[in-house]
């Protein structure tokens, strides 16, 4: 190619003398998690126009300018180009609050780069590179990729499917790959009316249900059903499509579909009935449409209603066979976005990943954040998503049964591997660097985010997070996102939450200082946990407790919405909840007093 002996030269010389930022970046991405960005804060509130932004841009003398990528009601993202083309990774992103004004931005002034390469490579000519000669390439795009913080190649942003996981990876015009990464992890379209049919779901496992430690009379056995663990599951309600006398595992939100190996065709029912042990097809998938269907229901009545807003697709019993599942943003079986879960199939001594309820909503939170941000750059940015997603997995299991809520994947982190931690004594700053090993400290992000849950309660703390979802970029850092709650805070909740927020965020290296609330009349909010949920399973009697006196009322809803129970306490400490006269099925309650608020999940049995 064109200069090749003397911009291959060139980038020897860098090597040596920038060692952090090596273009054979496949293992590591120091330039674009460190690089700061040089966008200043834009004071313009002015949603339809921002005015601010554009002005800087029109004043650039470098040929560099910001483009519109994406606007939604939450925010809008720009790209910063060079000749009209992104520069990668080179993005702002400006947040709006619910009347539509400017809450934060990143900087906004233009940073000035030389470019040392401008030969674009072509798609006939990167299909000869070795690495994704076998791939299927799905999106082509020119760009300029950041060698420093000055200097600019131009190269080609390709997303390859290889072996049904899809990749991105970022090829200059000598065929060198300088950046790659798997972006395999792991919304609701009106439809057909929906019905209303029966399955059986375990809630949200066997280990929690039972209470017991993994072994003995509760363990896989090769996928064999048996009393004790047909005792673990729950008949519960599922909304799903009628046509035609056929009811299909599938509404508006979730789509179960049969696209990856081993093909077990999705299971299908003309009575409305779809019970299962787990040793037959069809368990699996119930589970999963199940508990997928209310985590998206959870996040709907939360108002995040443009997240996920289709209806996703869903292979339960996928990935060969193998123990693991991901999020696809995109994949050519589905021509959108899928979420596939490792089955058994007998070859491989393993738990079948949708038969745990964490997994299926660590997976799925992926998918909600792909709908806020779907660039992920730095390894500190996949390392806190993932902590994310375990967070919302605990989140939506702990009401269903608080036993050994410190291990994540309780009932597939076994005999395979072991799961993961809740819980966690780690300091930010301890942390000298985040490798692509994006498990290594997900646990500190996970525990901060928990720590937090466990005094605000679920559903303040889960509106908090997903709001600092929606201000994630490819770069953010944990500690960045700390301060995007704390603003978030601000915007959506008159910053009441100021000084639990930071408290616990100092205690993971993640703040410098505790923050006073901002509200002169705030207090702290009393804390409720919930005991003996297995006596109430079992027409016994369920105990709240608050750390303090307290004044309020209580609901006991079922899932149809009707009111089984209501009682009012006064300056208590703590109060009873008793199943006795209870039907079997699924309630929720609601905890009420003068500044909390928090919602359980109980099951009878």
């Amino acid at each position: 190619m064109k200069n090749s002996t003397l911009f291959f030269t060139t980038l020897l010389i860098l090597l040596f003398i920038t060692p952090k930022h090596q273009l054979h970046a496949q293992l590591n991405d120091d330039f674009v998690r460190n690089k700061k960005s040089t966008l200043s804060f834009n004071t313009d509130k002015n949603k339809s126009d921002n005015v601010g932004i554009y002005n800087n841009a029109k004043k650039s003398t470098n040929n560099s300018s910001l483009k519109k990528i994406k606007e939604t009601k939450r925010y809008c993202l720009y790209s910063q180009t060079h000749n009209n083309i992104d520069i990668y990774s080179a993005t702002l992103k400006v947040n709006f609050n619910n009347k539509g004004e400017e809450i934060f931005s990143n900087n906004n002034t233009l940073q000035t780069y030389k470019v040392l390469d401008a030969t674009f490579p072509t798609q006939e000519f990167i299909k000869n590179n070795i690495e994704i000669s076998n791939g299927k390439i799905v999106k082509f795009n020119k760009t300029y990729f950041p060698v420093n913080e000055n200097l600019i190649v131009a190269a080609a942003e390709v997303n390859v499917e290889i072996n049904n996981l899809l990749y991105k990876y970022i090829i200059n015009s000598e065929n060198q790959i300088l950046y790659k990464n798997c972006l395999s992890f792991s919304k609701k379209h009106n439809t057909t009316t929906l019905s209303e049919a029966k399955g059986s779901v375990f809630m949200p496992d066997p280990i929690t249900s039972a209470r017991v430690e993994y072994g003995g009379s509760i363990t896989h056995n090769k996928g064999q059903s048996s009393a004790i663990i047909e005792a673990q599951q729950v008949e519960v309600k599922l909304m799903c499509k009628l046509e035609n006398g056929v009811y299909y595992l599938e509404n508006n939100d979730v789509k179960m579909v049969d696209v990856k190996n081993p093909n077990w065709d999705v299971v299908t029912s003309t009575d409305g009935n779809f019970i299962f042990n787990r040793y037959e097809i069809g368990f699996q998938q119930v589970n999963a449409f199940y508990h997928l269907s209310e985590i998206a229901k959870q996040i709907d009545n939360y108002g995040f209603t443009d997240a996920v807003d289709f209806a996703i697709s869903v292979d339960a019993d996928g990935f060969n066979g193998a123990d693991n599942s991901f999020f696809h943003p995109y994949s050519n079986d589905v021509n959108g976005e899928l979420i596939e879960f490792g089955a058994y199939n007998g070859t491989e001594d393993h738990i079948p990943d949708a038969e745990d309820t964490e997994v299926v909503i660590h997976e799925y939170t992926h998918a909600i954040i792909d709908s806020y941000n779907s660039n992920r750059i730095s390894n500190e940015r996949y390392t806190m998503e993932e902590g994310f997603c375990d967070y919302m997995a605990v989140s939506y299991t702990y009401p269903l049964g608080d036993y050994n809520w410190q291990k994540i994947f309780k009932w597939d982190g076994n005999l395979s591997w072991n799961g993961r931690s809740a819980v966690s004594d780690k300091c930010y700053t301890d942390i000298s660097r985040f490798s692509n090993n994006y498990y290594e400290h997900s646990d500190l992000w996970t525990s901060a985010l928990l720590d937090i849950y466990f005094i605000l309660g679920k559903e303040l703390t889960d509106k908090l997070v997903l709001h600092t979802i929606t201000g994630l970029t490819g770069n953010t850092t944990m500690k960045q996102a700390a301060d995007i709650m704390l603003e978030m805070d601000i915007q959506f909740f008159n910053g009441n939450n100021q000084r639990t927020i930071s408290t616990v965020f100092k205690d993971y290296c993640l703040a410098d200082k505790v923050l006073d609330n901002l509200t002169s009349n705030s207090t702290e909010p009393i804390l409720i946990t919930i005991q003996n949920t297995i006596e109430f399973a079992h027409s016994g009697t369920a105990t709240v407790k608050f750390n303090k006196a307290s004044t309020g009322n209580y609901t006991l809803y079922s899932t149809k919405g009707v009111i089984v129970k209501y009682e009012e306490y006064n300056n208590s400490n703590s109060i009873k909840v008793n199943s006795e006269y209870l039907n079997g099925g699924v309630y929720i309650l609601n905890i009420t007093n003068s500044n909390s608020k928090k919602s359980f999940m109980l099951v009878k049995y």
